[in-house]
C-alpha cells in the first residue's frame, strides 16, 4: 500500500472524519428517530468502517484510523455548547466512535488484510468494539447515575450484542466480498484534497451537527 506523501497527513483523517460526522448527524439521526428496532445499530458501524478504511487506504498508517475517529468524535463535543444535552449524552457517542477505531486498529494489526475475508473475524471485530464500549459506559454509568446496556433488560441486551452484531457483520462481510479491502474511491482522488476543502467539510459537519 503506497503512502500519500503529497498531502499533509492530518488532512486525510480530518476530511474523512468530517464526512463520517455528517453521516452520523444525518443518516444516523434519521435511523434513530425511525424507531425501527436495531436498524441504526446494524447500519451505523458499517458506515463508520467505510470512512475509517477510506482514510487508512490513503496512508497505510493505523494512526490515520485513530485520528479519523478523533475528528468525527470532536464534532459531537459541539453539542454541549448549543443543545440541552447533559455531559453523558455527549460523551456516549464520542466513546462509541473512539472504541470502534481502537478495536479496528487492533484487529488490523493482528489480521491485516485477511480481517475482512472471513465472517468470523468480522463478527469478532464488531462484537469486540461493543464489549469495550459497553465496559466503558458501564463504568461511567455509576459516575453519571445513568443506565448502561446491562440495565436495559435481556431483549435490548441480546439485540445489541447478537442481532445487531450479526447484521452489521454480514453487511461488512458482503461489502468486502464485492469490493476488495485495498479499494480506491471512484468519486474521490487524493490530489483533490487540500486545506480549504477539508476546512469547508469540517465546518459543514459542525453546522449540521449543531442543527440536528
Amino acid at each position: 500500500m503506497k503512502k500519500n506523501k503529497k498531502r499533509p497527513s492530518i488532512l486525510i483523517p480530518l476530511f474523512w472524519g468530517s464526512l463520517w460526522g455528517i453521516a452520523e448527524a444525518t443518516l444516523g439521526h434519521l435511523l434513530h428517530i425511525s424507531k425501527i428496532p436495531g436498524l441504526a445499530g446494524s447500519l451505523m458501524f458499517p458506515i463508520a468502517l467505510f470512512f475509517m478504511v477510506k482514510a487508512y487506504s490513503m496512508t497505510g498508517r493505523h494512526s490515520t484510523i485513530l485520528f479519523t475517529s478523533c475528528a468525527a468524535a470532536s464534532l459531537k463535543f459541539f453539542d454541549i455548547f448549543i443543545s440541552p444535552h447533559d455531559l453523558f449524552s455527549v460523551l456516549n457517542p464520542m466513546i462509541s466512535i473512539l472504541c470502534e477505531s481502537l478495536v479496528l486498529v487492533l484487529f488490523l494489526k493482528a489480521w491485516k488484510k485477511q480481517l475482512f475475508s472471513k465472517f468470523l473475524p468480522v463478527f469478532t471485530l464488531v462484537l469486540g468494539w461493543k464489549l469495550i464500549y459497553s465496559t466503558v459506559i458501564f463504568s461511567l454509568s455509576h459516575l453519571f447515575t445513568v443506565k448502561s446496556f446491562f440495565d436495559l433488560g435481556s431483549t435490548r441486551f441480546l439485540s445489541f450484542f447478537i442481532v445487531e452484531s450479526l447484521a452489521s457483520s454480514l453487511i461488512v462481510f458482503l461489502f468486502f466480498k464485492v469490493q476488495p479491502f485495498s479499494f480506491k474511491s471512484s468519486f474521490y482522488h487524493p490530489k483533490k484534497i487540500h486545506y480549504f476543502l477539508t476546512a469547508g467539510v469540517y465546518i459543514l459537519a459542525v453546522f449540521i451537527e449543531t442543527m440536528v
